[in-house]
């Protein structure tokens, strides 16, 4: 398999399969049409920005450009003396790139067929690429190579690899170019400057190909001998999924062009359509004027609070994703939201320190002043909702009996403003985190500190018991999530993975997975039992507030700077069951070895 290319509106995916470039549906996957050439095997596939023309490539350096509404060819370009191994049109259409393996590179007029300029270099040519606005275009081969469009002037060279550059894609927004090369190294670069920006390894045997998703966030990388697709997320340079199921090296890859799918061929000849949606935004809930600070799902998961800056909350349908109520802002901002164990309740700690309860049938809301010198930083329900705990600004916690608003305790021991509360699922610890840097557990009914946890530096943000009631979760200033045992206290886990604060955390409600919202913009989901990341989502805003799991642990709320949003976290029941409906077949001992190192190797599919 030679090449891949999708049309600009994504529904034909154009397959370079020897002497023929087949032109399938995306989305049934069967051929529309197949253009053939004069016997020579394509090598290269481009569509013209506005689909009217697909170029293609061949092994004798022809190039032969199509009407894909009448299926002739329109043009024959030739120059090159060997392969052509990359095509690229410029944004506007207009010009044709392409770099061969005769050491050159040539610059086309697609209206007249005028070749307008040669580039030749010291090897092989492997890619060819037009930034955003199409002045300049990128060249793999010896060295990664910038150059003036149309002049063919040399603006720079990108050094630095130890061997050939395989591939280079410029982000779709501008401002990086990525190469890589045969050892498996991909670097990032400053298109402005030119000077390196990161380096990771991907593959130590090789990088055949690597793509650029439309909106700049993700890449795609596939190494020579591992038969996987890496995403990576540019922004912070860290892989966020893994796409398996090749049963030989991964040759090409494409995005559609709206990022939804990727299409990645093997040397096999089996060209695969992934659905990058997974662990994507549902939707976004609109209806706030500015940063979302609070999330609640109710006990049930049919609705979603949210609350903004301003005051503000929302009632959703987790359903239709619909506002179903709103309680009426005072102005200032609502510092935390919670939903009582029913449902029927939902208090609201606000700015002016007070705790507004709304009555969900009644849509009423009664008030209480809460005393102290701040406003209340958290709250949290009792399991049997007979009382709310809040987080004061005074250095206490404080215990209100509910509906009545009477104080009943004030538990003192932090050392600075406590941050978030949280019950434990029996009703009988109540967990609080601080400025100080320490976790206290507290006794409900004898209202004593019995323990006192330390190990992360700095604030801490957020503190969750598991369902089971057996782990407790905290987080904050340190980018580490760390994980202790109750009663006990003892430490047996750190999570790594975020590079700045973390603002909360949540756990799913089968307690199998864990949430973490960064500063870093990313929400990472841990598997609690091997600690290890699952996935990471991305495009989010670098001010993360809240983050929690709908009821059925399907769906995941976030808030943040640019509003609340709702995920797609869905994971198979059986992940062994989907693996076979994936691969059709047994789980070879290389692919169980590589996925599973931990466990014998069995035959899982029917």
């Amino acid at each position: 398999m030679h090449g891949l290319a999708f049309s600009p509106d994504g529904a034909v995916l154009a397959v370079a399969d020897d002497a023929a470039v087949r032109l399938r549906d995306t989305r049934t996957g069967d051929v529309i049409t197949t253009l053939t050439g004069p016997g020579e095997s394509a090598r290269s596939l481009a569509f013209s920005p506005d689909g009217a023309h697909l170029a293609i490539g061949d092994d004798s350096g022809a190039i032969r450009v199509w009407s894909t509404a009448t299926r002739t060819i329109t043009a024959n370009l030739k120059g090159h003396t060997n392969p052509v191994a990359g095509l690229a049109f410029s944004p506007d259409g207009r010009l044709l790139a392409s770099g061969g393996e005769d050491r050159s590179t040539r610059l086309w007029a697609i209206s007249s067929g005028e070749q307008l300029a040669t580039v030749s270099h010291r090897r092989n040519v492997s890619a060819v690429a037009f930034s955003p606005d199409g002045r300049r275009l990128a060249t793999a081969g010896d060295v990664g190579q910038v150059w003036e469009i149309p002049s063919g002037r040399p603006i720079a060279t990108l050094t630095g690899h130890d061997g050939a550059v395989q591939a280079i894609a410029f982000s779709p927004d501008g401002p990086r170019i990525t190469t890589a090369d045969k050892q498996g190294t991909i670097r990032v670069w400053d298109a402005a400057t030119h000077k390196r920006l990161e380096t990771r390894e991907i593959d130590s045997d090789g990088v055949t190909d690597l793509a650029f998703g439309p909106n700049g966030t993700y890449l795609a990388a596939s190494g020579v001998n591992d038969r996987t697709v890496t995403l990576w997320d540019v922004r912070l340079g860290v892989p966020v999924a893994v796409l398996a199921g090749h049963a030989s090296s991964v040759t090409e890859l494409v995005f559609s062009p709206d990022g939804s799918r990727l299409a990645t061929a093997d040397h096999g000849g089996t060209v695969r359509i992934w659905d990058t949606a997974i662990g994507k935004t549902i939707t976004r809930l609109t209806g706030h004027t500015g940063p979302v600070t609070g999330l609640a799902v109710s006990p049930d998961g049919t609705r979603l609070a949210t609350a903004d800056h301003k005051g503000a909350v929302r009632i959703w349908d987790t359903a239709t994703h619909t506002t179903i109520a709103t309680v009426k802002g005072r102005g200032r901002r609502v510092h935390a939201i919670a939903f009582g164990p029913t449902g029927t309740r939902l208090a609201i700690a606000d700015d002016d320190r007070t705790v507004r309860l709304w009555d969900a049938a009644t849509h009423k809301t009664t008030t209480h002043r809460i005393g102290g010198t701040r406003p209340p930083q958290a709250a949290a329900f009792s399991p049997d909702g007979k009382h709310l705990a809040t987080a004061d600004d005074d250095s206490a916690i404080r215990l209100w009996e509910v509906p009545s608003g009477r104080s009943i305790a004030t538990l003192t021991g932090h050392t600075g403003l406590p941050r978030r509360v949280a019950f434990s699922p029996d009703g009988k610890h109540l967990a609080s985190t601080g400025d100080d840097g320490t976790i206290r557990i507290w006794d409900t009914t004898t209202r004593r500190s019995v323990s006192t946890l330390k190990g992360q530096t700095g604030m801490l943000f957020a503190v969750a018991f598991s369902p089971d009631g057996r782990l407790l979760a905290a987080a904050g200033d340190d980018p580490t999530v760390r994980l202790w045992q109750v009663p006990s206290g003892r430490p047996v886990a750190t999570l790594t993975g975020h590079t700045h604060l973390v603002k909360d955390i949540a756990f799913s409600p089968d307690g199998k997975r864990l949430a973490t919202a960064s500063d870093d913009g990313t929400i990472r989901i841990w598997d609690t039992a091997t600690r290890k990341t699952i996935t990471a989502l991305s495009d989010l805003p670098l001010l993360l507030y809240a983050v929690t799991f709908g009821a059925d642990g399907k769906l995941l709320a976030t808030a943040g700077a640019d509003g609340a949003r709702l995920w797609n976290v869905d994971l198979p029941a059986d992940p062994f069951s989907a693996v076979c409906d994936l691969e059709g077949e047994q789980m070879s001992r290389e692919d169980w070895i590589l996925y599973l190192p931990e466990e014998s190797y069995r035959r899982v599919c029917p």
